[in-house]
C-alpha cells in the first residue's frame, strides 16, 4: 500500500512540474454585461384616428419624442401637431412622457386654432399602449376658456420610427 502511495506522489510531482499553457484574454473585451445601460431614443412618425366630442370628426398628424430608456422604464419629452376635422383647425401639444415600454402617459400644454383665427390654450393627457413601431392611444383634451369643444376625446393609432442615439454596433474586435 505504501508503494502505491509513493507512486502517486512521484507521478503527481511529475505532472505538476511539466510546463503549463496559459490563456491570455484581453481585459477590454467582456463576453457579456449584467444589467442594462440606459439608452436614448428619438422617434418620429404619423398618427391618425377619430375625435369624439359634441362635433365628431377625424384627425391626422405628426409626432416626435425623445425618451431615455432604462430597462423597461422610460422618461422623455413628446410633441405633436395634428389637423382635426371636428375642430376644423390645427392643434399642437408639447410635454413630458413617463411610463414603461408597453404603457406610457404623456401630455402637456396644448395650443389649438380653428381656421376662423381664434387661438386657444389648454392641456391634453394621453394613455398609450406601445407595440414597438405602432401604438394605440386614448387622449383627452381640455380647453377651459373655449366656447365650443371645451373637451375632446380621441382614439388613435400612431406609427413611429425609433432611432437610438449614439448606437455603435459590435465589431467583434478587441
Amino acid at each position: 500500500m505504501w508503494l502505491l502511495l509513493m507512486m502517486n506522489v512521484v507521478f503527481g510531482q511529475e505532472v505538476a512540474e511539466e510546463p503549463t499553457q496559459t490563456l491570455v484574454q484581453s481585459p477590454q473585451t467582456s463576453a457579456f454585461q449584467v444589467g442594462v445601460e440606459p439608452r436614448v431614443f428619438v422617434s418620429f412618425g404619423g398618427m391618425s384616428g377619430v375625435s369624439i366630442s359634441s362635433v365628431n370628426g377625424g384627425f391626422v398628424g405628426l409626432e416626435a419624442a425623445v425618451s431615455r430608456v432604462n430597462g423597461n422604464r422610460l422618461v422623455g419629452l413628446s410633441g405633436d401637431v395634428l389637423w382635426d376635422s371636428g375642430l376644423g383647425g390645427v392643434s399642437a401639444t408639447m410635454g413630458p412622457r413617463v411610463g414603461l415600454l408597453m404603457a406610457a402617459l404623456d401630455g402637456g400644454v396644448s395650443v389649438r386654432q380653428d381656421f376662423d383665427g381664434t387661438l386657444e390654450v389648454g392641456s391634453q393627457l394621453r394613455a398609450i399602449c406601445n407595440l414597438g413601431v405602432g401604438s394605440f392611444y386614448y387622449r383627452a383634451g381640455f380647453w377651459p376658456n373655449a366656447d365650443e369643444l371645451s373637451t375632446v376625446h380621441q382614439l388613435g393609432i400612431s406609427i413611429k420610427f425609433p432611432q437610438q442615439l449614439g448606437y455603435k454596433p459590435r465589431t467583434g474586435e478587441g
